[in-house]
């Protein structure tokens, strides 16, 4: 499913090649002997990769296969026992066993276990006015963990007064007495439903009855961690108390699912192992599924501990996912879902900060969320269509960043992973750098062997914009933009070049990535090629650098053998403060 989406852009713009032919003039000469072959000439560079072909058609599905094998019955076989040396009373033999040859008896090599129980007494007629019998089990439906003892079983009958028990077979189960009438049992392995045979006397008589036990599942708790509290940044989570960091995460983060032993916790958020916060204690229950939130509250740190619900969707082509508002700012709101902003239908409505809705099962083809903040309407486009997938199982936590602006985590609770959505940029692009003056603004460095220059040779608009300078073979003439954006958004620039195509390239990179190269660049063209649009998400507000680069390999010249940028332009993510 579905990693955080790439919002980096690679642009390959490829300019073909071409030969002409050389025509002569004068009469028609008989061609000569052919000379002799030229050395090979130095193998030039790979090539770019075609883009991918259309995906072929599905495949018919095959034919079923054949049904396998009938399982073998597990039988149970009682035989009396008359009064005798080995039991006084006489009493009843039970065996248990697997059916290997399927005749529906169980022979003696296939027996697995038995037991052998004495009556109480020899049960005369003017004792006993019934049979002994069971008359009913209790316990039997609650869940079983490895490793664990179980809460009593009792079994019922009509002489419990004077009822002892045997177990025949019970394995890994081990069956232990409590009392006359009630048992425990502590699975050792996990397993699928198990079943264990009791034999019970009495007074008068015995009887025998095979009880089904559930599914033995894992003692353990999962627990995911999420960070929506803008006021901090990477923290440790530790059990109070301890340094036994079970997770480090930043702001607008999650992990999960973790394993911890069912039990009372109570954890402590430490920044350089010191604590900054504590939460409340938290009772996590076995073979459940919780995610503790840190989150903002009027302006501090609070904590919410929620349980999830890891059950798999019903239908083929749906997702299980519920709301959870932690972004006090939007107040109250209404979401919409949709594949795409023309098509939305309502996910849920007056959902208050601080609720936290209830799974449902959606459509996969989820392209568009909608936000309505009391009127204000923040839309969610970019990375929708890969946030969600077939099978998953997801948290969408809205949440606000110290800005003022909405985003959506989608915490995935089957598997460890999110995808954070942010609302399509608002308003009309801000031109940051237009060139028009002429001249290299500030902001920018130069590098490389030679300057960038303010032309009017060229322009994606206006009158002028910025051309790498005059460089020969094996020369880079590099420019640098270092700039501090108020929020995030979206960078967009216009670049073109005059290059031999396939050798000579612009590149660009933005931090971390530096510096620009053949093979270490968000995106590249090379050959002849007209004005396009690059745009780059901004994260977050700050400081980030970009750096533009034309590079001359070792040899041929093609073209003006230079690149322009223009028109930096940016667009801010919509803000509620």
């Amino acid at each position: 499913m579905n990693t955080s989406p790439s919002y980096k852009l690679r642009l390959l713009l490829c300019a073909a090649l071409t030969t002409g032919a050389l025509a002569c003039g004068g009469a028609e000469a008989e061609q000569g002997a052919q000379g002799p072959r030229g050395p090979v000439g130095e193998q030039g560079e790979p090539g770019e990769d075609g883009q991918p072909g259309t995906d072929g058609e599905d495949g018919t599905d095959g034919t079923d296969g054949t049904d396998g094998e009938a399982g073998l019955n597990s039988l149970v076989i009682t035989e009396s026992v008359e009064p005798g040396d080995v039991c006084a009373n006489g009493g009843v033999t039970v065996s248990v066993g697997i059916d290997a040859n399927g005749d529906e008896v169980l022979d003696e090599d296939e027996v697995d276990a038995s037991e052998t129980v004495c009556n109480q007494n020899d049960a005369v007629e003017d004792l006993c006015d019934e049979a002994f019998a069971i008359t009913g089990v209790t316990g039997v439906e609650q869940a079983l963990y490895e490793g664990q003892v179980s809460d009593p079983i009792t079994v019922e009958s009509n002489d419990d007064a004077n009822l002892s028990l045997a177990f025949v077979g019970g394995g890994e189960l081990a069956p232990a007495l409590t009392s006359n009438s009630t048992f425990t049992v502590t699975p050792q392995e996990l397993g699928e439903g198990q079943q264990i045979t009791v034999v019970a006397a009495g007074q008068c008589g015995s009887d025998v009855i095979t009880i089904a036990l559930p599914e033995v599942e894992p003692f353990e708790s999962l627990l995911s961690v999420v960070h929506v509290f803008s006021g901090a940044g990477l923290v440790d989570v530790a059990p109070s108390g301890t340094l036994d960091i079970i997770t480090t995460l930043g702001f607008g983060e999650a992990t999960g699912p973790l394993t911890l032993t069912p039990g009372e916790f109570t954890f402590d958020l430490l920044d350089q192992e010191t604590v900054v916060a504590t939460t409340d204690t938290y009772t996590l229950e076995p073979s459940t599924a919780y995610s503790l939130i840190a989150h903002n509250d009027g302006g501090s740190l609070a904590f919410t501990l929620i349980e999830d619900d890891l059950t798999e969707p019903s239908s083929e082509g749906t997702f299980r996912a519920r709301i959870v508002h932690m972004a006090e700012i939007a107040g109250t709101v209404d979401v919409s879902a949709g594949p795409d902003t023309g098509s939305l239908a309502p996910l849920a409505t007056g959902v208050a900060p601080g609720d936290v809705g209830t799974f449902a099962e959606y459509d996969e083809t989820v392209g568009a969320i909608q936000i309505d903040a009391g009127g204000t309407i923040l839309t969610y486009e970019d990375g929708v269509d890969t946030a969600f997938f077939e099978g998953d199982i997801a948290n969408i936590y809205a949440f606000d960043n110290a800005a003022g602006n909405v985003r959506l985590l989608v915490h995935y609770l089957n598997f460890e992973g999110i995808s954070v959505l942010r609302a399509n940029p608002g308003g009309a692009p801000v031109s940051l750098f237009d060139f028009e003056d002429g001249t290299v603004p500030a902001e920018f460095i130069q590098g490389g062997n030679a300057d960038w220059s303010g032309t009017d040779a060229d322009a994606s608009q206006g009158t002028f914009s910025l051309a790498s300078g005059d460089i020969t073979h094996n020369q880079t003439s590099t420019i640098t933009l270092t700039y501090d954006f108020p929020s995030a958004g979206i960078l967009a620039f216009d670049w073109k070049v005059s290059s031999e195509s396939g050798y000579d390239f612009l590149y660009y990179c933005a931090d971390p990535l530096f510096s620009c190269a053949r093979g270490s660049n968000l995106g590249r063209i090379s050959g002849s090629t007209s004005w396009a649009t690059v745009q780059y998400p901004i994260d977050d507000a700050g400081s980030r650098s970009f750096e533009w680069t034309f590079e001359k390999d070792g040899s041929a010249d093609d073209g003006l053998d230079m690149g322009w940028i223009d028109n930096i332009t940016f667009v801010g993510e919509p803000s509620l403060l």
